[in-house]
């Protein structure tokens, strides 16, 4: 009999420090999230304004101020080389003082960054004779397209130059 009441006490104990380490456990978590969110407010509060110490998550939009990105690319392929939209937008990520080696913040600039070379080739500006490993290539228009830059550029389909405009297949 007196097992029984034994038996009977030990598992209401262990029942009830159980629920304890489960309401400790959810006490916890919230410690946890309102500790990271005190990190994040104290972080915004200590930076310096200098563009080395943001987070590579920061709003490309930005971090760039408008005809920035036009007056890089035109800069950089008026040096007369070549350069695919990887290596603009490394280099475009590097002149701002940023990680150029941050694969995330570079794809994010280079989505910017294709609407940028896009609209300056339709202004004549850059061309692009194809693309590279997938990847399209750009020059600026003044110096030209030589073979040996772009030995292995496989050129688009649709980029058929006809009437001024670019696209247009007098085929279809």
């Amino acid at each position: 009999m007196a097992d029984v009441e034994i038996i009977t006490t030990l598992r209401s104990s262990r029942d009830e420090i159980e629920r304890s380490i489960v309401a400790y456990e959810k006490k916890l978590d919230q410690a946890r999230r309102d500790l990271v969110h005190v990190m994040a407010t104290l972080a915004m509060f200590e930076t310096s304004g200098d563009d080395r110490h943001m987070a590579s998550y920061i709003d490309t939009h930005r971090l760039f101020a408008r005809g920035d990105m036009a007056r890089f690319v035109q800069a950089e392929l008026a040096r007369g080389e070549a350069l695919d939209t990887r290596e603009l937008s490394r280099r475009l990520a590097m002149s701002k003082g940023l990680d150029g080696g941050d694969k995330v913040l570079c794809r994010a600039i280079s989505y910017r960054l294709v609407r940028v070379l896009l609209l300056q080739e339709r202004q004549g500006k850059i061309s692009t004779p194809g693309k590279v490993k997938g990847v399209r290539v750009w020059a600026a228009r003044q110096y030209g397209l030589s073979a040996e830059t772009l030995t292995d550029c496989k050129p688009f389909a649709t980029d058929v130059v006809m009437v001024g405009r670019v696209g247009y297949d007098p085929t279809t």
